[in-house]
């Protein structure tokens, strides 16, 4: 029967070993967090180098070879054992790295004695036979430790199988031969001989199969508790959250969210995003569609209304991610809307005058500039007027600043109600405003008309009485007029021209003067 022969049993043993210790180191670069895939991979490393030796040997080595190769399979078995203590969760004995160094020399030192001093293949394969049921009688001891509900039925057949290794074994121990040399295994007996070393191999790929199944279980359990996990923190964080799935569905969506939004959670568990039109307009379907085309994170800012009209604007994080094998969005809102307004106004305090909340000087220089364009292109007028009120510091020192701060404000009101609302109503500071008026004609004689025009009017709406906080004071103003065409000239000259203007104006106590 060769089909038991030791270098079938051998060749089979060195090509299995081979590969599972392969697949266990693999497995572990891809999981060291499971630290007894290595020692399960150290193991059948061993493993590997005992059947090789099984293979080669020949009767001029077995001198050496067999207490070699029968130790390497013990510091293999050692290793197996710490695998599995691992794989169940054990605490780490102290003493557990001296473990495969003992194996070795609980199974080399008799095996030279039994072979090299005074052979005996009987006393050996009892010795080794001993041995190797007491690890089978370890490692199942070492898997009822482990108490899975899921795999309590494939762990109880797993000790049962082990269980059955150790009587293998006894039974080669009873029935190995009183041989000198290596028995004829052509023989009925070679059987029971033979049968502990395919058992072997068999239980090193049902283990293997143990510990693949164990570790995937864990895997599973952890993921779901981290999935629970994640769930709960999402679920109460500050931060508006929502996860999506690739479909678009929503799955998932917190207290924040629906808070932002003012939406019940279950009205948007109810969402998919395809089939919103605000997503759509505000670019965020448009990002959401790139995230899960790219598998790169994503950003969106952009501005909503919600269901009791209020704007908001909102900053989006999108970070597809795979959940148990499926795309998912998950999307965090940040609330920019304070941020906006804060914004808004501190670019209305850098352009617009905090007192009469009119342009200042740094906007209207923009203006003119680009109402110079403007005229240049379209072949048209524009003018300046340049606005100094009469006397105002005689109403500040008699009455205080408020009530002069009261007037300016009243002024800027009164301009920009005489005006056109595409006309510019600017404050330089102080007493000081300006007026530009656009789109005036063609010719010079038609824009000279209009300014003229509107500037009698903004005489007449400022020239009248005022009452401020129980204070009547009548207000008067001298205008400066500078009519433009073109980028000739500097937005500076312009206005340097109508202040002249008026300069001329109040030195002569008469009507709005032209530059």
């Amino acid at each position: 029967m060769l089909v038991f022969d030791i270098p079938t049993i051998a060749s089979l043993a060195v090509v299995g070993s081979l590969v599972f210790s392969a697949c266990s180191f693999g497995a572990w670069r891809h999981m060291p967090e499971e630290p007894c895939l290595r020692d399960w991979g150290i193991g059948l490393a061993f493993l590997f180098l005992g059947a090789l030796e099984l293979f080669l040997r020949t009767p001029a080595s077995a001198a050496w070879t067999i207490p070699l190769g029968n130790g390497l399979f013990a510091i293999g078995d050692s290793w197996k054992l710490m695998a599995l203590r691992r794989l169940m969760r054990l605490p780490r004995r102290h003493d557990e790295r001296w473990l495969p160094l003992a194996a070795f020399a609980l199974v080399a030192v008799p095996c030279w004695w039994y072979t090299d001093i005074q052979p005996s293949l009987n006393a050996r394969l009892i010795w080794v036979s001993l041995v190797m049921g007491i690890w089978y009688v370890a490692y199942a001891w070492t898997l009822a430790q482990h108490h899975d509900r899921q795999l309590a039925g494939w762990l109880r057949l797993t000790i049962a199988i082990q269980l059955g290794g150790l009587a293998l074994f006894l039974a080669r121990a009873w029935v190995a031969p009183t041989a000198l040399v290596s028995p004829d295994y052509s023989k009925t007996s070679s059987l029971l001989i033979a049968a502990p070393g395919y058992y072997g191999l068999l239980f090193n790929i049902w283990m293997s199969l143990t510990m693949i199944l164990v570790i995937t279980s864990r895997m599973h359990d952890r993921v779901v508790e981290t999935l629970g996990f994640n769930r709960e923190i999402l679920a109460n964080s500050p931060l508006a959250t929502a996860v999506y799935r690739a479909d678009g569905q929503c799955a998932l969506v917190n207290d924040a969210y629906a808070q932002l939004v003012e939406t019940p959670r279950a009205e948007l568990l109810q969402q998919n995003f395809h089939h919103l039109a605000h997503w759509r307009d505000a670019g965020l379907f448009a990002a959401c569609t790139q995230a899960l085309n790219s598998r790169q994170s994503g950003r969106c800012e952009f501005h909503t209304t919600t269901p009791s009209g209020h704007q908001i604007w909102l900053d989006c994080r999108i970070h597809p991610s795979s959940i148990l094998g499926t795309t998912h969005l998950l999307l965090q809102f940040n609330d920019l809307t304070e941020r906006k307004r804060l914004e808004d106004q501190l670019r209305q305090m850098a352009f617009h005058d905090p007192l009469t909340m009119l342009p200042n000087r740094r906007l209207l220089m923009d203006r003119i500039l680009q109402a110079q364009h403007g005229s240049e292109r379209q072949s048209n007028h524009a003018a300046l007027l340049f606005i100094d009120l009469d006397k105002f510091k005689q109403l500040n020192d008699c009455h205080g600043h408020g009530i002069g701060d009261k007037l300016l404000v009243a002024l800027a009101q009164s301009l920009s109600q005489a005006v056109r609302k595409s006309d510019t109503v600017a404050r330089l500071g102080g007493d000081e405003f300006v007026v530009m008026l656009e789109n005036l004609g063609a010719s010079v004689e038609q824009a000279l008309s209009h300014a003229q025009d509107m500037a009698t009017v903004i005489h007449q709406a400022i020239n009248r009485d005022y009452r401020l906080d129980g204070v009547d004071y009548r207000a008067s103003a001298s205008i400066g007029i500078r009519v433009f065409n073109g980028t000739r000239e500097t937005p500076e000259a312009l206005l340097q021209d109508a202040d002249s203007a008026m300069y001329q104006s109040k030195l002569n106590m008469s009507m709005p003067r032209f530059f």
